[in-house]
């Protein structure tokens, strides 16, 4: 039985081509070939329409946008499912956002068939998605400044290793056995401790003080 893939992207000669190679592949078969805004209203009516869907590959940032952020059919879709970002804009801020969406991998358009195909396979081979694939000039993209020095505790660690896995305040409070104020709190001092805004803040600067090393914790 063949992996089944999404092609979303708006320039349609590029798109077209990638359908054309992702269907000379061994054991995939592409299924859906939208546009951005057709993509969309299609999770908008259909939001289980993803569900057999094996991996989704998205080669614009335009879904990024603070305004598509919020759409919940779109973080559903993503959601305990393969999803690729292939692309020449990575700007940190794009980078980060995946990390918040759950992107479970990011590379350029200048990557071989091969390469691509590789990373396909190991996309298909991962049970749960909780690391995230990324091209090496990509990951330099995020540790270009110097690497700070961040003191996590234990406790914090653990709170951060679930958020980095989309979990909400509640559901990291069920799944460590303390109370919904102790994770909040927990996420409060991070966020003093790393000088951040908010968590999204606390992730990158847990990403540079890793100098580019794993950044979804086991």
């Amino acid at each position: 039985m063949s992996n089944k893939i999404a092609v979303v992207d708006d320039d349609q000669l590029f798109r077209a081509g990638l359908v054309r190679l992702l269907d000379t592949f061994t054991g995939y078969k592409v299924v859906q070939s939208w546009a951005n805004s057709e993509f969309l209203e299609q999770i908008g009516k259909q939001p289980k329409v993803c569900e057999e869907i094996d991996i989704l590959i998205m080669c614009s940032p335009y879904f990024l946008q603070s305004k598509f952020v919020k759409n919940e059919s779109l973080i559903q879709c993503f959601s305990g499912r393969a999803t690729m970002i292939l692309s020449n804009q990575y700007s940190k801020s794009t980078v980060l956002r995946c990390f918040e969406l759950g992107i479970s991998a990011f590379f350029s358009r200048d990557i071989s068939p091969k390469e691509l195909e590789s990373i396909l396979n190991g996309l298909i081979n991962e049970s749960d998605y909780s690391t995230i694939q990324m091209e090496s000039k990509i990951k330099a993209k995020l540790t270009q400044m110097e690497p700070v020095k961040i003191d996590l505790s234990e406790a914090e660690e653990e709170v951060l290793r679930l958020v980095c896995h989309q979990k909400s305040s509640a559901e990291i409070s069920e799944q460590l056995g303390i109370s919904v104020r102790t994770v909040e709190s927990r996420k409060r001092k991070m966020i003093k401790k790393t000088a951040s805004k908010n968590m999204i803040g606390v992730i990158m600067a847990y990403f540079k003080s890793r100098e580019g090393g794993t950044f979804l914790v086991n």
